[in-house]
């Protein structure tokens, strides 16, 4: 009797993917939501990643570490040779404890620096620090010997090292701040065919099964040696790019820098923190609803609210004031609220090679900015405003209103230009680049709200830029250009 050879049957991946900034998975309403996109939910009301989210963000992963895809893999071109993946994703899910919160988008005008007509929006987020269990299977079984199984694990454990460095992206809205997310404690056990009882088991969840298999999982140190031959791509790269911006007193004693970016209306955030924010003593706290908030959120699920500068509110006045420099030298800008019929034919001007178009993704990708871990000390003040009669020197009419607006704290900004190497090698970007560095370390780069009347000229402090190819987890040089 022939003794059975055993053969290479399926490889699984666990992790952890841990949210850098928050995160929206858009899902359907039902007649009791507001929000214009509400967070995905399952069957069970569980907040959910599904896995075709997880599978089309690893294979965009993927793409920019190798331009062919395997059929395999990617399951086809067209939907006459469609194929089966080799590559199964789970969904994933958070603690079934976690609070969602509210953020608010908005479309700003460049000519006016108003809001654009019908670009005001809300979404509901998971908070930066939020988990969710990540697990993947890699079908490797490969009677022919066509060697597709192995190849197929080796890719996937690529793009997966990918993520374990933080260039992951989920969700919606990953260019203004949204999305980010950095893939830890990540696994992978090889399981032969002697396991094809144990996986799959129907008959249990899948992270049930988990506790059966064999104990014998290697870890993200070991994914090198592993998985042997990662390869790098010669064609696509990152730049990071490292800021801080510090508010409160400057140094130089000329003034007082404050910051007035608007939250939404939701006021139990702002609550949690009522010791950081300046206000009449003798003021009950359950009156305290300001007309104006300032834009919080929690650092974590167990965290109490802090606040930041949305992705948006940093990556629009960056936009902003490319397009005026540009149009100061006589180049024709558009305005990125267009419309697809307006902007349809023409040729994309510098400013959207690298911020995009309502039809072209952007290049540049500006995450939420937190308060920096070393210094994470903020204050706040409640200002009153009025508009007043030019008569009687009182307030004109209803115009009296009030508002948060931050005067301590710094915050940690980190853009990454996710584009090919022949962009990130154009001087043209590099010249832009420098433009607008020269702008926001002058304090000429305004931010939020009330800009002409004090608020939002902080100074950007810079760390020099570094450059990956896709792939890679050494920095290199960007060849002919000076950062």
């Amino acid at each position: 009797m022939g003794t059975a050879v055993m053969g290479r049957y399926t490889t699984l991946f666990r992790g952890t993917l841990v949210q850098t900034s928050a995160l929206n998975i858009s899902g359907d309403h039902d007649e009791f939501e507001i929000e214009d996109s509400p967070f995905f939910r399952d069957g069970a009301g569980r907040l959910t990643v599904r896995g075709t989210g997880l599978a089309g963000a690893l294979l965009s992963t993927l793409r920019r570490i190798q331009r062919n895809i395997p059929d395999h893999i990617s399951g086809g071109a067209t939907n006459r040779d469609l194929k089966r993946s080799r590559w199964i994703f789970h969904h994933a899910h958070c603690a079934p404890d976690t609070r969602t919160e509210l953020r608010t988008g908005v479309g700003i005008r460049q000519d006016t620096g108003a809001r654009a007509a019908g670009v005001l929006y809300d979404v509901e987020v998971t908070p930066r620090g939020t988990s969710w269990d990540f697990l993947m299977e890699v079908d490797t079984f490969d009677p022919d010997g066509t060697g597709a199984g192995a190849e197929a694990e080796r890719l996937a454990a690529a793009a997966l090292l990918e993520w374990s460095r933080g260039r992951a992206w989920l969700g919606g809205d990953v260019a203004r701040g949204l999305g980010w997310v950095s893939l830890r404690d990540l696994e992978a056990l090889r399981l032969d065919t002697s396991a094809v009882d144990l996986w799959p088991d129907n008959s249990k969840e899948p992270r049930e099964i988990l506790a059966d298999l064999p104990d014998e999982w290697a870890p993200a140190a070991q994914f090198e040696q592993t998985f042997a031959g990662m390869p790098v791509s010669d064609r696509w790269g990152f730049l990071e790019i490292t800021a801080r911006i510090r508010l409160g007193l400057r140094d130089d004693g000329y003034g007082l820098e404050t910051l007035a970016v608007s939250g939404n209306s939701v006021p139990e955030l702002f609550w949690e923190s009522l010791e950081n924010i300046d206000r009449p003593k003798d003021l009950a706290d359950l009156r305290f609803a300001p007309d104006a908030t300032i834009a919080m959120s929690r650092s974590g699920p167990e965290k109490a609210a802090e606040p930041l500068i949305p992705g948006s509110s940093l990556r629009g006045p960056l936009r902003h004031a490319l397009s005026r420099g540009l149009r100061r030298s006589g180049v024709a800008v558009g305005d990125p609220n267009a419309t697809l019929s307006q902007k349809r034919g023409k040729e994309r001007d510098p400013a959207e090679r690298l911020f995009g178009t309502l039809s072209t993704s952007s290049a540049l990708l500006v995450r939420d900015a937190h308060l920096d871990p070393e210094t994470p000390d903020w204050r706040g003040v409640w200002l009153q405003h009025h508009a007043a009669n030019d008569f009687t020197s009182g307030v004109y009419k209803s115009a009296k209103y009030d508002r948060l607006v931050l005067t301590e704290g710094v915050f940690a900004v980190r853009m990454v230009i996710d584009a090919p190497l022949t962009l990130l090698h154009d001087t043209r970007l590099h010249e832009a680049l420098a433009g607008l560095r020269k702008t926001a370390e002058n304090g000429h780069l305004p931010i939020g709200a009330r800009k002409t009347s004090g608020n939002g000229w902080p100074a950007w402090a810079f760390d020099p830029p570094v450059f990956y190819r896709a792939g890679s987890v050494e920095p290199e040089p960007l060849i002919g250009v000076t950062t």
